[in-house]
């Protein structure tokens, strides 16, 4: 365990007198960097191109899913009851062409929950069918689907046959790793596991777990059948990314901690930023009757989440945004993988809009910054490209 002096002077970060929690004292190969001294460089967004319906084409649904390839083409994922396709774009958002359709033939899919690019291949992940479409991105034609099987070959496993695949991520080498998550919300413990194993050419699973991470937390209508379980705003959750090279780098919302796993899910190392939580007060949600009465069934903490999410560009650089005593501001931080701060700017986002249950669609890509933009009174639904232009300091 090792300090190491950078980033910023904020009130939101902790300061001299620094107690380090049990949990991350124990950790093995871990960089603590204080939060005092050195500002690092910052980043300026400038918005470039609009992905969305025009003259030329018709997006057909709500996009749920972008991949960019090594061209800066970018492909959106859109579905909605009865329709799905993936929409092809130019660089300069002109629109090419569409892969694949609705369906559950070859090729043909539901619903788009998960997509990839790996040498000149686009993975397409459909939930509700278990399937796994891959394309070429050279001539847009399908190539194979791998259904994901039901049954594995380890039977006495039988948590794993409660789970479902609902993302995936695929390596240099096409390993295809997946999240394993149930999908319906009930009152068992195994709502609150993750599962990431990787899946084989026939469709089974590797028996082996990669790693296993707690969800979050649900809180439970008093009377069954009131209301659904739900998360808040202020629930913390655990967040996993990869590298392309295979190695996984995990969060756990409460702090500023990131920790590595090589690609067999071995621990490696850890960087850790001592920052405080922002204060949490219920009294800024206005809950139903039904909510509230569920809330008060359970002890609610007493501040916010310090991470709101996690994200891996194509360089193996890590896009994190936590939550600062600004209800409309998040602070984001680009660090690399041994954790250095290499710029720190900030983007509007409401911490009270929060959604646990899904990640937010952003991507970062060589020096663009891709976000969802959506307002539905308006009929907007788009995917926003920023040019990133790093301003030192």
């Amino acid at each position: 365990m090792f300090f190491i002096f950078s980033c910023t002077n904020d009130n939101h970060n902790a300061q001299n007198d620094l107690i380090l929690p049990g949990h991350i004292q124990e950790l093995q190969n871990l960089k603590i960097i204080s939060t005092e001294h050195q500002v690092p460089d910052t980043v300026e967004l400038f918005r470039e191109v609009n992905f969305e319906s025009s003259e030329d084409v018709f997006l057909d649904g709500y996009i749920n899913r972008i991949a960019i390839d090594d061209n800066e083409r970018v492909y959106v994922g859109v579905s909605r009851m009865g329709q799905a396709s993936v929409y092809v774009f130019r660089e300069n958002g002109k629109f090419i062409t569409k892969i694949g359709r609705y369906g559950r033939g070859p090729g043909e899919f539901e619903n788009i929950r998960s997509m990839d690019i790996v040498n000149n291949k686009l993975f397409l992940f459909c939930s509700s069918l278990q399937k796994v479409s891959i394309y070429s991105i050279e001539d847009f034609s399908h190539i194979r689907d791998v259904v994901i099987r039901n049954v594995i070959e380890n039977q006495s496993d039988s948590l794993i046959n409660r789970l479902r695949v609902d993302r995936l991520f695929v390596t240099d080498d096409e390993t295809v790793i997946v999240r394993l998550k149930t999908l319906a919300i009930y009152s068992g413990a195994d709502e609150r596991t993750m599962l990431y194993r990787k899946l084989k050419n026939d469709g089974y699973l590797e028996s082996e777990n990669l790693l296993k991470k707690e969800r979050f937390k649900l809180y439970f209508p008093v009377n069954e059948g009131t209301d659904v379980p739900f998360t808040m705003p202020f629930t913390r959750s655990s967040l996993v990314t990869m590298t392309k090279g295979g190695h996984f780098f995990t969060n756990q919302t409460e702090e500023f901690l990131v920790k590595e796993y090589d690609g067999e899910g071995n621990y490696q190392r850890a960087f850790y930023y001592p920052m405080l939580n922002a204060p949490l007060n219920m009294r800024d949600f206005d809950l139903r009757k039904e909510r509230q009465r569920a809330i008060d069934q359970y002890e609610m903490p007493e501040s916010w989440p310090v991470v709101h999410t996690l994200e891996m560009d194509n360089k193996g650089r890590m896009w994190i945004a936590s939550i600062s005593e600004n209800d409309s501001t998040y602070l984001w931080h680009l660090v690399n993988q041994q954790g250095e701060m290499l710029a720190r700017f900030q983007l509007p986002g409401n911490r009270s809009s929060r959604n646990v249950m899904s990640e937010p669609l952003i991507r970062v890509h060589n020096n663009y910054f891709y976000t969802r933009e959506v307002n539905q009174q308006d009929g907007i639904d788009r995917i926003v490209k920023h040019k990133i232009e790093f301003i030192e300091r």
